[in-house]
């Protein structure tokens, strides 16, 4: 899926930088045999925690992506998929640190969040 002309690194770098700016941290998340993980666990000021996938041009979720993000998501953690810095800017100001430049509908929220597919 494919939704912007922006690279993955450039979206991650943005994303980096806009957590920071607001205090937080955009923890790079490797974690050595489980193979899909997000890029990142984002910590807002006042401790909650986000994880999230940053995709760019040309970029999908791979099926180890898939399997892994399903997991975390039937565990009760939420998976956020960023395509875009506009979609960065959406994040940020729904969970409480920007500066609302944007007006959060329901509809532009859920359609960054990661849905499993229906067994």
């Amino acid at each position: 899926m494919t939704q912007n002309l922006e690279s993955e690194k450039t979206v991650e770098a943005y994303l980096r930088d806009r957590m920071r700016s607001l205090g937080g941290k955009a923890y790079k998340w490797v974690s050595p045999g489980n193979d899909g993980v997000p890029d990142r666990i984002c910590v807002f000021p006042g401790g909650q925690k986000e994880l999230v996938e940053t995709k760019g041009k040309g970029g999908r979720l791979t099926p180890s992506q898939q399997k892994r993000f399903s997991e975390l998501v039937r565990m009760g953690s939420r998976v956020w998929v960023l395509w875009s810095r506009e979609q960065v800017d959406i994040f940020i100001d729904f969970i409480g640190g920007g500066n609302d430049r944007y007006a959060i509908y329901p509809s532009s929220v859920s359609s960054l969040l990661y849905r499993p597919p229906v067994d």
